[in-house]
Order: C-alpha cells, then sequence, then structure tokens
C-alpha cells in the first residue's frame, strides 16, 4: 500500500520571468515521523543535541546544500512534539517566523514532521526573490489516525489536532523557506528537519490517487489550541 498520501499540486507562473513551478506536497502515513521517499543522501536535523531556549544560526549540510534555520524555540518532548516521544523539537512561536536558507547547491526537496498543527501554521517556499509556494498545513486533508499524539509516553493526547510528515519536492530549485505562525495563541511545532540536494520530483498521482484523500477533517483548520504561548527563553 502506498505509504504517502498525496493532498496538494500546485502550478503557479509569477512575474514577468514566467517561472514555473511544479510544488508537490504529501504526507505520510499516520505514525511515521519521517520520510519514506527515496533521497539522494538526506540529512536530518533532529535538535536533540541542542539546549533548551531560543537558537540561532543552526546549521546542516546534505551533498552540498547547506540549510541555514535562523531562530527556533528549542523545547523538550512533550504532548506537543518531540518525534518519538523523546528528544527536543524545534517551534516558531505565535506570531513569529523562521527562515531556512539554502546555500551553496540549491534544494529541490525538504521534509519535516509537524507536531500539534495549529490554525495559522505556513510554509511559504522560495527560489530566489519568487514565491513559488505558500501552503497553509491545518487546511489539508489528513487521515483520521493523523489526529493526536502517536508517541507514548503522550499517546493520545491531544486528539483534535493533527501530526503528520510533510514531504515538499520542487521542480525549480529552493533557495529559502519560511515557517510562520499566525497570532493565534498556538505555535508551529516541528522536528526532523530534512534535506538533500537536487533530487527527482515525483510523478504527478494518478486521478484515482485523489480518492485516498480524505476530506471529513476540514474543521482543523478552524481549530486554534488554546494555550499560552512558550516564553522566550
Amino acid at each position: 500500500m502506498n505509504k504517502l498520501l498525496n493532498i496538494a499540486i500546485a502550478s503557479l507562473t509569477f512575474g514577468a520571468t514566467a517561472a514555473n513551478a511544479v510544488v508537490t506536497i504529501s504526507v505520510e502515513a499516520p505514525g511515521v515521523e519521517q520520510s519514506t521517499q527515496t533521497l539522494m543522501a538526506p540529512v536530518m536535523a533532529t535538535f536533540n543535541a541542542l539546549t533548551p531556549g531560543i537558537q540561532s544560526a543552526i546549521s546542516l549540510t546534505a551533498g552540498g546544500t547547506v540549510a541555514t534555520i535562523d531562530t527556533v524555540n528549542v523545547l523538550g518532548a512533550d504532548r506537543y512534539g518531540g518525534a518519538g516521544g523523546t528528544g527536543r523539537y524545534a517551534a516558531v512561536l505565535s506570531g513569529k517566523t523562521t527562515t531556512i536558507t539554502f546555500s551553496g547547491s540549491p534544494a529541490s526537496y525538504f521534509g519535516f514532521y509537524a507536531s500539534a498543527i495549529d490554525a495559522g501554521s505556513t510554509v511559504t517556499v522560495f527560489s530566489g526573490s519568487t514565491q513559488v509556494y505558500t501552503h497553509s498545513l491545518p487546511l489539508v486533508p489528513i487521515v483520521a489516525g493523523n489526529f493526536g499524539n502517536p508517541d507514548a509516553p503522550f499517546t493520545g493526547q491531544n486528539s483534535f489536532q493533527g501530526y503528520a510528515f510533510f514531504n515538499v519536492n520542487s521542480s525549480t530549485p529552493i533557495t529559502s523557506v519560511v515557517f510562520s505562525q499566525a497570532a493565534t495563541g498556538g505555535n508551529f511545532e516541528f522536528d526532523n528537519l530534512t534535506i538533500t540536494g537536487m533530487n527527482t520530483i515525483p510523478a504527478v498521482p494518478e486521478p484515482a490517487s485523489w480518492a485516498l484523500m480524505v476530506t471529513g477533517f476540514a474543521m482543523i483548520g478552524f481549530s486554534i489550541r488554546r494555550r499560552t504561548s512558550y516564553a522566550a527563553a
């Protein structure tokens, strides 16, 4: 059975350059917290070795591509995040943004595990100064098994929120990605950030594959976790 549910495909044209970009986003099966795609020499950032609190200029390298994360809040595993239920994860605080910049060789793929997904969590992809795609995570259809924390000792907590690994492939070189969280009172929690160099973009799914999409959970796009934002350390 296909482990990926294809959830969004866009072909966009921007500005006078008429640069066409095809961006394909897919979400892994419930409980899968890293990519199952065939990737060229992927590198994954887990944040486990970082000290909790605000961290800046975090770097990782894969196949000549260097990804630099400007600023995130690092937190210990809890019901809101932390792949595997252990270690640490990153969070973009309410009303803030985190920019991931790719230098050296450009990237055509990045992936990340998003947890306790809130309304207002948005991913925006750039190629140079051109925005090639933007995607609001809570508005995607996620199967029932993606709701609630999948990891012990927090299994089943936050049953109204999505936990899923997202793969983002682009036909145009990716130079930066912005994770942003609207000022809604929630945060954009992520972990297992994965990058490669230029990777082959997956084929556009056949129409039959859209039957795998589950649309009965659109309400998550309007659910906002009422909790106090993490204080900056």
